[in-house]
């Protein structure tokens, strides 16, 4: 076995060897793998863009290999959904929501989807996770009034009492998105040191807003793309 530093160009030997940082998670690369496959476009996006992202997803599961392809994963996810939202709303994208010279920006066509109400904050798995655990804290934090107004030593939690409220909903999960998914993409595009291995949450976001500027239709196969862009059997 060839003793290499992981940051450097690999050894032919060394090519499909995991990074030693990956070691300490308890993961394969199978699991790997299928938390990459999970990340599905509707079958209603161009193929050309579909394409751009299984790329994404292919850097993300060598990150497995290379430590350093996570943020380069994150990245490039980051220039498809640029990628995406131009496709989708260059032709009728108002001079108003342009940047200098009329050039469409990350920023602006986010906030334009969210305005014209393409992109919306319940479409995201986060935000509507959110608001369940808060709706499970106050569901919570009331069984113990009621219990110790009560004087009960202990209660079962009703599922059906649990009720998801506008204020549970309230976060504005999209107003987040607009400010922090230019900041990370500029980040890396302007040059970076900064390394994590979290580039699946970037991934995930970006396939639900993809996912939101081309909505199944009503009468379409739900089943998504796989890997190599055909409907999975």
């Amino acid at each position: 076995m060839i003793n290499q530093h992981p940051d450097h160009l690999r050894h032919p030997d060394e090519i499909c060897s995991t990074d030693p940082r990956n070691r300490s998670y308890d993961l394969t690369l199978h699991d790997m793998h299928e938390v990459a496959a999970r990340l599905a476009l509707n079958q209603s996006v161009p193929e050309d863009i579909a394409v751009q992202f299984e790329t994404s997803k292919n850097v993300y599961l060598y990150s497995w290999f290379v430590y350093r392809f996570y943020p380069v994963a994150r990245l490039h996810a980051l220039t498809v959904l640029e990628l995406a939202l131009r496709n989708r709303f260059e032709a009728e994208l108002p001079d108003s929501y342009r940047g200098f010279k009329g050039r469409t920006t990350l920023k602006k066509m986010i906030q334009y989807g969210k305005d014209v109400g393409v992109l919306q904050n319940e479409a995201f798995e986060s935000h509507r996770h959110r608001a369940e655990v808060r709706a499970r804290t106050r569901h919570f934090f009331e069984m113990v009034e009621y219990m110790s107004n009560n004087d009960i030593e202990t209660m079962e939690v009703d599922e059906s009492k649990i009720e998801i409220t506008d204020e549970d909903r309230a976060f504005d999960t999209l107003g987040m998105l607009i400010d922090s998914l230019p900041a990370i993409r500029n980040l890396h595009a302007h040059g970076s040191t900064h390394l994590d291995n979290d580039a699946y949450t970037t991934l995930k976001i970006v396939s639900e807003i993809i996912n939101q500027l081309w909505p199944l239709d009503a009468g379409a196969s739900d089943t998504p793309k796989n890997e190599t862009g055909e409907p999975d059997a």
